[in-house]
């Protein structure tokens, strides 16, 4: 009996022990008995009531702002959280966390990274999990040339030409001087 409502009933084993098992009991609290209406041998009796806490199933959700940055960049987490009395952070962060709320994570290095958060209460605890994915920053590049890097069309044709320059320039020198090559 819950309170004045029959759950169900149950008939003895041999041992004179009789097992119920229910999952109709709603959140919240119960008070429930066991009770025998006899038989021709012994009398009807109602067992004192044991009450008992029926508690929700904790759950959580966690999201990211980018599933994928460059060392350096950061992303944002937010969780919530239902039936939860306590959150807590693993993985790619740690430490106690409020129940919902959001913050920010900066990755020190490239690669694969999991947040993990863990909420629960008295009877149960949920999980749930995002991967962020940290590239490597890219090479820096140099628009001044000085040492080396890439040339561009525009470039490579004005440096042509003034090796082209150059050398006619030597060649009439030398032509004027009356040697034949350059």
């Amino acid at each position: 009996m819950d309170g004045g409502s029959t759950l169900g009933s149950a008939a003895l084993d041999q041992t004179g022990t009789a097992t119920l098992t229910t999952s109709t009991l709603s959140v919240g609290q119960h008070a429930l008995a066991a009770v025998y209406s006899g038989d021709s041998v012994n009398s009807s009796s109602t067992s004192a009531a044991v009450n008992l806490g029926i508690v929700a199933a904790p759950s959580v959700s966690l999201s990211i702002s980018a599933t994928a940055i460059t060392l350096g960049q950061s992303a944002t987490l937010t969780w919530s959280s239902a039936n939860a009395t306590q959150c807590t952070a693993s993985n790619g962060w740690s430490g106690s966390q409020s129940i919902s709320g959001s913050t920010t994570v900066t990755p020190s290095t490239a690669g694969t990274v999991s947040y993990v958060l863990t909420c629960a209460n008295s009877a149960a605890s949920a999980n749930a999990t995002v991967t962020l994915t940290v590239n490597a920053a890219a090479a820096a590049s140099s628009s001044s040339h000085g040492g080396g890097g890439q040339l561009l069309l525009p470039e490579l044709m004005i440096l042509g030409l003034l090796v082209i320059r150059r050398r006619f320039a030597a060649l009439r020198f030398n032509f004027a001087l009356g040697n034949a090559g350059p």
